[in-house]
């Protein structure tokens, strides 16, 4: 026999011959990442994702409450309005509070933490504790945050700052001016 054919046939014959196929290692359980339902009360939610869901139906149901207000104006029925007007916040406070059941699963901690949602300063709970890394009993860690998802938050963030500062310093300035306008009248100056 040849020293060839001698090597190949020990080779193929070896049986503790490491594996010729090439061997991809599978994903770790904690690498799994759960789908976003914000209409389901089930899984996990992020930090960023409950507070970009909560803004934006926050200004939703405003800019739907305005609406309804000045359609029901238009059309000489009042009540109107004021039902649709119920009707939205009821919603919106089933939506708020299955975002706040989704986060309080996301640190690992019952849904009934969810009652929280609606305490003041309390709420704040939500937004300053991590969520749990990795899968816990309530499913596998929320998917991670986009660019614009990041971007939405901190541009409605801004929006909001932006209009409380406005809501304060306009009637400062208003009052400024008509105090001014005033003493400009006595002769003041």
């Amino acid at each position: 026999m040849s020293a060839e054919s001698n090597t190949a046939a020990s080779t193929v014959a070896n049986p503790y011959a490491p594996p010729q196929a090439e061997v991809l290692d599978a994903p770790a359980a904690d690498d799994a990442v759960g789908v976003v339902r914000p209409f389901s009360p089930r899984g996990r939610i992020g930090r960023v994702r409950y507070l970009a869901y909560g803004i934006g139906a926050t200004l939703l149901v405003g800019l739907i409450g305005a609406l309804a207000g000045f359609l029901s104006a238009a059309m000489g029925m009042p009540m109107l309005g004021g039902i649709l007007i119920v009707v939205g916040y009821v919603g919106f406070v089933v939506f708020h509070a299955i975002l706040a059941i989704q986060r309080s699963h996301d640190f690992d901690q019952s849904g009934w933490l969810a009652l929280l949602a609606f305490v003041p300063l309390a709420n704040l709970a939500f937004l300053l504790i991590p969520g749990s890394r990795g899968s816990n009993r309530f499913g596998p860690k929320p998917p991670p945050n986009g660019k614009a998802g990041t971007f939405a938050v901190v541009a409605l963030l801004a929006v909001f700052v932006v209009g409380i500062l406005a809501a304060i310093a306009i009637p400062a300035y208003n009052d400024y001016l008509h105090r001014a306008r005033a003493v400009k009248v006595q002769g003041g100056f």
